[in-house]
């Protein structure tokens, strides 16, 4: 779910894409992972330790899009004109009439 809202961050400012690197640590039967994003040349760690590696990722990018969101600008809210009211209906002559 934070790769998905990195990665649009990511594309409204036209950086370039998040670039993931994982590594692992501990004996075979329980890996425990941690991962860094790289995002417009800084990089940024998963806080702790994760059971897998698209867990570690997504903290990573979590910790990424928290720091940049707040670096960036957000733009204003756009206002709209409301919709416009949709005119009476109009009775249809289909020509029929009873005798």
């Amino acid at each position: 779910m934070h790769k998905s809202r990195l990665q649009e961050l990511c594309q409204r400012q036209q950086w370039s894409l998040p670039e993931y690197a994982t590594s692992h640590d501990g004996p075979a039967h329980n890996f425990r992972f941690s991962a860094t994003v790289t995002v417009n040349g800084s990089s940024f760690h998963s806080p702790d330790l994760s059971r897998t590696s698209k867990e570690a990722q997504n903290k990573a990018a979590l910790v990424a899009f928290e720091q940049l969101s707040d670096v960036v600008p957000q733009s204003p809210p756009v206002d709209l004109p409301p919709p416009p009211t949709p005119a009476p209906a109009l009775p249809i002559d289909l020509g029929f009439r009873c005798v």
